[in-house]
């Protein structure tokens, strides 16, 4: 099974153009949205699953499981709104890393 990431945090992105990366997890781990969300994290750094051009999972990316959107913390996950995805989209790169911040510290972490 396949987790999606949406690269926002050391790549420009904007609607209808983004950066993508699909990190491959256990499929055991399809019900277990914390498990699943770390291992995702974990095997999504270039030491594990190699994406040439792409850098690695990091705090400020997205992950899209299950039809719900999860942002990459400082600590963790962070469950946000397709309106907070939009918003980090559309935002500068160095707004949306302040929006990250601001966004986890709200909890609602995986």
């Amino acid at each position: 099974m396949n987790v999606k990431f949406v690269m926002l945090a050391f790549h420009d992105s904007r609607p209808g153009h983004v950066i993508t990366r699909d990190v491959e997890v256990h499929d055991e781990l399809r019900n277990q949205t914390e498990l699943l969300l770390e291992e995702a994290f974990q095997h999504g750094q270039n030491e594990f699953q190699p994406v040439p051009g792409v850098c690695s999972v990091s705090v400020g990316d997205v992950a899209l499981h299950a039809g719900r959107y999860w942002l990459v913390a400082a600590m963790g996950f962070t469950e946000i709104s397709r309106e907070q995805y939009e918003q980090l989209l559309c935002a500068p790169r160095r707004e949306r890393m302040l929006m990250v911040f601001g966004l986890s510290d709200k909890g609602g972490a995986a």
